[in-house]
């Protein structure tokens, strides 16, 4: 069974970590970094994610405590290689439009019932924890899909 239900207020957990997705001091700004974190599961809104379904199978993964964005970089190559430095990779807090596409993800569910986070402006290139990275301030990037555990994510419900 999945952990993504559809719509809804979530904790994302890295499988490979158990670090949740972090939005850095809860900034509102554009570029305010997003890494993975200690989970704190005590409505901490720089952990709590709103997972809105934005039409076509996509979704946008807005703070609950900003409305930013989770945002790929706008500078990757469609369909290549990832980069050198991988810092180029990093995702980040925008709260621009809704209908940019480096803000639209696609939830792909995993066998084991966690998911994976497709980029919609970049086919093939996931959400991922930098390395398996456990440190506080790890960042998450825009990756080509290796199918590692740093790339897949438990959804855990938010009911506050």
């Amino acid at each position: 069974m999945s952990t993504y239900n559809g719509p809804g207020t979530y904790y994302i957990i890295n499988e490979a970590t158990q670090t949740a997705v972090d939005l850095y001091l809860g900034g509102s700004a554009a570029g305010t970094a997003i890494n993975g974190w200690q989970t704190s599961y005590d409505n901490n809104t720089h952990q709590i994610w709103l997972l809105a379904d934005a039409g076509r199978g996509q979704v946008l993964i807005l703070n609950q405590g900003t409305g930013t964005f989770v945002t790929a970089p706008q500078n990757l190559q469609p369909g290549g290689a990832n980069p050198t430095p991988n810092t180029l990779a990093s995702v980040v807090g925008d709260p621009g439009a809704p209908n940019d596409l480096y803000k639209r993800w696609i939830v792909q569910p995993q066998s084991n019932g966690n998911v994976a986070f497709l980029s919609v402006a970049y086919p093939g290139k996931v959400l991922d924890l930098d390395n398996s990275g456990t440190a506080n301030g790890t960042p998450v990037f825009a990756w080509g899909d290796h199918q590692g555990n740093n790339q897949r994510w438990k959804l855990v419900p938010y009911f506050g």
